[in-house]
């Protein structure tokens, strides 16, 4: 008896991670499109999110300090939630 719930209980662990999952693809899927909606409607976000890679960590502070903009993080959320 107690082996039938043990592998009940496995097997309601396992249907919710899946349905989880689903969940997750979707919610993706709906990000991604507003994404692609966004940029449409969007200027440019590739202009100078990121022009050039970051090689030390003063290049990374400068990164940070341009976070703390608002428009600028959003612009790089954009990109990345496109690329």
């Amino acid at each position: 008896m107690c082996l039938f719930i043990y592998i009940g209980f496995q097997l309601n662990v396992l249907l919710k991670l899946e349905l989880l999952l689903a969940n997750q693809q979707e919610q993706l899927m709906l990000l991604r499109d507003i994404a692609a909606a966004t940029q449409r409607d969007a200027v440019s976000v590739d202009e100078d999110v990121l022009p050039q890679p970051l090689n030390n960590a003063e290049d990374l502070e400068q990164l940070n300090q341009k976070l703390l903009v608002p428009e600028f993080k959003n612009r790089m959320v954009m990109k990345l939630l496109v690329s």
